[in-house]
């Protein structure tokens, strides 16, 4: 199995790196109409699969935005996955008090 099936999965398995692309606009367009963690996920994988497609010719700066974008589009994800602070009076100080 390669790197590419490894990290992108089935939906960009035989994909040229100009599809993967328009699947990318597609699917950021999506998520400006309805943002969800699935999707958020989805796309930090399509462009971690252009970043490790054998025949995505790039240059450097290109590749290291690309490698910033799944990067960033992970974090989206996870942090809407992640559960709410509290807020309020709610949250109380834990430990002794500060003598200093």
């Amino acid at each position: 199995m390669s790197l590419l099936y490894f990290t992108a999965g089935q939906e960009t398995a035989g994909l040229t790196p100009q599809q993967i692309e328009i699947r990318l606009a597609q699917l950021m367009k999506q998520f400006a109409r309805q943002r969800s963690i699935a999707l958020a996920d989805n796309i930090a994988r399509h462009f971690k699969a252009l970043c490790v497609h054998p025949d995505f010719r790039a240059s450097w700066e290109e590749r290291c935005t690309c490698r910033r974008l799944a990067r960033q589009w992970s974090c989206l994800a996870w942090l809407n996955a992640a559960p709410r602070p509290l807020r309020g009076p709610a949250v109380t100080r834990i430990g002794p008090e500060f003598d200093g």
